[in-house]
This record gives C-alpha cells, sequence and structure tokens, in this order.
C-alpha cells in the first residue's frame, strides 16, 4: 500500500523539478543560441538572477553623479542598455531588452 503512493509522489516531484530545470535553464539558454546564430551578442545567461546585480550597480551608480542641464540623459536613465549598446552594438541582447517586431 505505502508503494502505491511513494511512487506517484516521486514521479509527480521529478516531473516538477524537470519543468523548472527546463524553464529556469534548458530554454534560455536555447533562446540565447538561437539569438546567437542570427548574430546578435550580448551577455550569456546567468541562472535565475541575471544582470540584476549588474544593472543595480549601474543604477546606483549613474543615480550618485550629478546631471548637467545639456548632458545626454540616456546614459542615466537607461545604463544597463546604453552599456549593452557600446559593448555589442545596436545587434545586441540584454535581460530586458527583449522585443519583439513583425514587419
Amino acid at each position: 500500500m505505502f508503494i502505491f503512493i511513494i511512487i506517484p509522489v516521486l514521479a509527480i516531484v521529478l516531473l516538477w523539478t524537470w519543468q523548472f530545470f527546463n524553464w529556469a535553464w534548458l530554454k534560455p539558454k536555447e533562446i540565447e543560441r538561437l539569438f546567437r546564430n542570427q548574430g546578435m551578442k550580448g551577455n550569456s545567461y546567468k541562472f535565475l538572477d541575471g544582470d540584476s546585480k549588474e544593472t543595480g550597480s549601474m543604477y546606483e551608480e549613474a543615480y550618485s553623479k550629478p546631471i548637467a542641464f545639456n548632458d545626454d540623459i540616456i546614459p542615466r536613465v537607461m545604463p544597463n542598455i546604453f552599456d549593452s549598446i557600446n559593448k555589442y552594438g545596436n545587434r545586441s541582447i540584454s535581460e530586458y531588452m527583449y522585443t519583439s517586431k513583425r514587419g
């Protein structure tokens, strides 16, 4: 009787583990590979956390400096996207830059 409970519970736990692994690692790496095959460049995928630490430090640094009236506002408002475009060019991908255009 006990085995009839353990096997389905174990199967459900294994299924949920596989689904989480697929969602958190395999699918993002597949999307990254597809983007790279199309010639797009960018930061490599980082498990769950992404670029949030680097992005947070970029925003802190950008907001800590005073800005003059005639300064360029883009590095201040979107420092992570500005940095990604400067590093990798206009055909770059970032954690927050996923947009889809149909044409």
